[in-house]
């Protein structure tokens, strides 16, 4: 979940429906361009993913 929402309500009802991370945007576009090449760096690197015939790593 990517969102400029804070609430705690909004985090634990996120979570609640199983998102897997909970992300608050960045409001300053510098600081957001950062965020957004760090979670594409953490998924890139490090995320996996289920597939039909298995799990597939996005490392290889």
């Amino acid at each position: 979940m990517l969102t400029t929402s804070a609430l705690e309500a909004d985090i634990k009802s996120t979570y609640r429906k199983y998102a897997n991370c909970y992300i608050i945007k960045p409001i300053e576009i510098a600081d957001f361009m950062a965020a957004v090449l760090k979670i594409k760096d953490f998924w890139i690197k490090f995320g996996a993913i289920a597939c039909a015939d298995g799990l597939s790593n996005a490392v290889s």
